[in-house]
């Protein structure tokens, strides 16, 4: 139900926006404004889904079709200046604006909420809110400057159609080549702000779109370390956990962490007991395998076929780990799959949890990154990544807990950081109306025309 409302939000928003801003032209059209108003209006709601709210689709080819036919309601509208011709450009304005009034205040209405859903409900709300009214704050005083150098290059005539529109295009390449060669920090920025475990834009969701993503991580501990004999273990530095302690095994740097004390330990590779703890070389798996394929011998054991859960499909079975046994009060079981852990409870989805989201602060190529090991001990997910340059490793060991929410809300795995450079970028835009800038043309040109004449006269 909530998943259809949020969905359908931005109708009744859109319509508003459609019908106040054909209402103000100041130009007379032939038709009726409702009608108008109507096509406007739903055209605009099905381009702002397709754009801002495309995680509500499992696939971008949805999210594409839903586009094309809001285009073509746009297209068909009446907006006929003075009915001699069609002014096509006043029609993208009424989308212009509505779009530019949406990414204001109802796309960072979701994003809030999104950010702040680990507060009790009321906060979050309140939160929420506040967060947009300081937006649209900042906006409106940030706008008084873009409006003039949006009048300079004459956006307020044309905004695509002229050869100053150039420029707006120009801008906005500028403004995303820049951030990829300042390699914007999203990943802190997506950890900050609570957006970290996200759905990649215009990413197959394989089946989900509603993730509560109640989950986080904690970080029981760092070491550093030389980057010497990294690689020495086959299958790389693992993680095993038994008798309250964790033990990370990688030839050549191996570590004893006490759970109840929190005393980290660092071991030789000869070491095959500590403090009356075991010492194995094995990786422990428990509670955990690697989903098989079953066929019969009547079957091409060589086609893969789809694990689904809940609606959920994973379509390989390379890579594919369950998890049993979980204690969370919201996952009983979990998948893992390219970079990711989807919890389940009573056979139900309700989580994502992305593991290659913790990377430096700038991302920079010399890093290379990668979770090496994911165990759980009584119940509970410990995941180990590991993080290297050239000369030396940090080992991270996280335990994944489950955080309570505010509201439950279908939309907590759509957005990252980069939606609020989105709003930015939208909310910079003025609110414009080519009537009025050309019923004040025409007003100037006939003052010209009257001083000229008055001069031959």
């Amino acid at each position: 139900m909530t998943y259809i409302l949020f969905l359908l939000l931005p109708l009744p928003f859109t319509l508003t926006c459609a019908y106040y801003f054909n209402k103000r032209k100041r130009l007379k059209r032939e038709g009726s404004i409702y009608i108008t108003t109507l096509l406007d209006g739903f055209g605009s709601y099905l381009v702002v889904t397709a754009i801002f709210l495309e995680g509500f689709f499992e696939s971008w080819i949805y999210s594409l079709i839903v586009l094309i036919v809001g285009l073509i309601l746009i297209a068909i509208t009446k907006n006929n200046l003075d009915g001699i011709k069609v002014d096509f450009e006043v029609q993208l304005e009424t989308v212009q604006n509505i779009i530019v009034l949406f990414a204001s205040m109802v796309l960072p209405l979701y994003i809030a909420l999104t950010m702040f859903r680990y507060m009790p409900v009321i906060n979050q709300i309140l939160y929420s809110l506040l967060f947009v009214v300081v937006v649209n704050i900042l906006f409106f005083f940030l706008r008084k400057y873009t409006s003039i150098i949006y009048d300079k290059l004459s956006f307020r005539n044309s905004i695509a159609f002229r050869p100053n529109g150039v420029y707006l295009y120009l801008i906005i390449a500028g403004f995303v080549f820049g951030i990829m060669l300042l390699n914007f920090p999203k990943t802190e920025l997506n950890n900050i702000t609570n957006l970290q475990h996200h759905n990649d834009y215009l990413e197959t969701t394989i089946g989900y779109t509603d993730a509560q993503n109640r989950f986080d991580e904690e970080l029981i501990f760092e070491v550093t370390s030389s980057n010497t004999g990294l690689h020495q273990l086959s299958e790389g530095p693992i993680l095993n956990i038994y008798d309250n302690h964790i033990i990370v095994r990688n030839r050549g740097s191996n570590y004893l962490y006490n759970l109840s004390t929190g005393v980290l330990e660092e071991l030789d590779d000869a070491i095959t007991t500590q403090n009356g703890i075991t010492i194995t070389e094995e990786n422990l798996e428990e509670n955990e395998s690697i989903i098989s394929m079953y066929c019969e011998e009547t079957d091409n054991c060589e086609i893969m076929f789809t694990y689904e859960l809940d609606g959920i499909k994973f379509p390989t079975y390379d890579d594919l780990i369950e998890l049993q046994n979980l204690s969370y009060d919201s996952a009983d079981y979990g998948v893992v799959e390219h970079g990711s852990i989807y919890l389940f409870k009573d056979d139900e989805f309700d989580s994502r949890y992305r593991l290659l989201d913790k990377k430096p602060f700038f991302e920079l190529s010399r890093f290379h990154f990668d979770t090496y090991d994911i165990d759980q001990y009584n119940g509970e997910i410990y995941i180990l990544q590991v993080t290297e340059d050239k000369e030396e490793s940090l080992f991270q060991v996280y335990k994944l807990i489950e955080k309570e929410i505010g509201l439950e809300l279908p939309f907590y795995g759509h957005y990252s950081s980069m939606g609020l450079v989105v709003i930015l970028l939208f909310g910079l835009l003025p609110i414009v109306n080519i009537d009025y800038q050309t019923t004040v043309e025409s007003f100037d040109e006939i003052v010209v025309k009257q001083k000229e004449k008055s001069k031959v006269e």
